[in-house]
């Protein structure tokens, strides 16, 4: 049985080997170390951070 966990880590290393970046969770908020999101309530995050 495949856990959360697991389906998890193998979508990172899917994004990770088709060369996207890879940011924890809390390093993208509004006040966080790299600014992606400009507000927690849009599921959007600024340009090049989704996968062109």
């Amino acid at each position: 049985m495949t856990s959360e966990y697991h389906l998890e880590q193998r979508a990172l290393t899917w994004f990770q080997d088709t060369d996207r970046e890879y940011h924890h969770g809390p390093d993208i908020v509004p006040d966080g170390e790299t600014l992606e999101r400009h507000s927690l309530l849009g599921a959007t995050m600024k340009a090049g951070g989704s996968g062109e």
